[in-house]
């Protein structure tokens, strides 16, 4: 290989690995985007209603920390809490569980020691991603399948 050659495939190798960043920030924001208005339908849905009507608790959780991993941000005990419009005890009864099981950790916070910090571990990540990939994206599948880019973005969103 001469040094054009060579030349011209760090090139190509350049644009592809832009393209893959692209592409990733893409299924990103449209994952975002999705976990966005699941959450708000949720919450209208229980406005909407009587209380006691739908108690997913844990589902509430795994939405949230999901989509807090998604936009890369922590969350506290308290902010799920108030987010599910859940006490305090029943959010923690739920963590505790969802920590046993492997799905989430639950650290003190380095800044502020009063506040426990929670994220999804890699296996609740997983576990989400198959939720979404199995149920969002089968239903999406027709009208995705009509633009073969949406379609990327959308898998690589959904099988993160």
């Amino acid at each position: 290989m001469n040094d054009d050659e060579i030349s011209r495939l760090r090139s190509l190798l350049g644009s592809a690995l832009s393209s893959i960043d692209d592409s990733q920030e893409k299924a990103n924001a449209v994952l975002s985007d999705l976990l966005r208005a699941i959450l708000q339908l949720r919450r209208i849905r229980n406005n909407c209603f009587p209380e006691g009507y739908f108690a997913d608790t844990a589902w509430d959780i795994l939405l949230d920390l999901y989509e807090a991993r998604t936009e890369n941000r922590l969350l506290c005990t308290t902010s799920l809490a108030v987010d599910s419009k859940t006490p305090l005890a029943t959010v923690l009864r739920y963590l505790k569980k969802l920590e046993d099981d492997g799905f989430i950790i639950r650290y003190r916070d380095s800044v502020d020691r009063r506040r426990t910090m929670v994220e999804l571990t890699d296996q609740g990540e997983k576990v989400m991603g198959r939720v979404f990939s199995k149920t969002v994206f089968s239903g999406l599948g027709e009208l995705a399948a009509q633009d073969s880019a949406a379609e990327r973005v959308a898998k690589i969103a959904l099988t993160k």
